[in-house]
């Protein structure tokens, strides 16, 4: 997968896999991509408390401006990537998300993992 990254800039980890699938995510300038059987999920934290995600069916995601949001990722942002047997998990201080591996489904959680 080449995200237009150096390679001395890009991070990557396997994540998990069952024998059909596999889930590995990257790590660059605080942006999170997800690489799922089916796409792409990007998490780009703007703050603790916002997080633009974006999926495309290739790594190639849209450079067009989007018309909602009006400021610029904040590189700052303590984020965490993690995983569980069934999840991948991105956390700042304020939130987390919850991808299932097999079906990219979303769970958002706040600090005290409240829906």
């Amino acid at each position: 997968m080449n995200l237009g990254l150096s390679s001395k800039q890009k991070i990557s980890f396997q994540l998990g896999s069952t024998a059909l699938q596999s889930v590995q995510h990257s790590l660059y300038n605080n942006i999170v991509t997800i690489e799922m059987p089916k796409g792409f999920i990007r998490l780009t934290p703007y703050s603790d408390s916002i997080v633009r995600v974006r999926y495309a069916l290739n790594p190639a995601f849209s450079t067009k401006e989007s018309l909602i949001i009006q400021r610029e990722p904040d590189e700052k942002v303590n984020i965490k990537v993690s995983e569980s047997p069934d999840d991948v998990i991105f956390s700042t201080p304020n939130l987390s998300i919850q991808i299932n591996k097999r079906t990219g489904a979303f769970k958002y959680l706040d600090s005290s993992n409240g829906i």
